[in-house]
């Protein structure tokens, strides 16, 4: 892998596998907009369920060396 990419996954689900968003982004500060701009697309579409405020998703930027890292808003 040689560019940053952008993850998403479940926060409900336990056993919810890491899922690719967008992929091709040649530097951190792309990817970590990107990531910002999902989290506040995110922010917009869930709901308040359960009485939990705030989006329950997690989001990550993926690094070219694979390790992941959680992005918060």
């Amino acid at each position: 892998m040689s560019d940053y990419q952008v993850w998403g996954m479940d926060g409900f689900d336990i056993e919810a596998e890491p899922y690719l968003v967008a992929a091709g982004y040649e530097d951190y500060g792309q990817a970590c907009a990107a990531a910002t701009a999902l989290l506040a697309e995110l922010d917009e579409s869930q709901p308040n369920a359960g009485g939990q405020e705030g989006i329950q998703d997690r989001v990550y930027v993926r690094h070219p060396d694979g390790h992941m890292e959680r992005r918060f808003a």
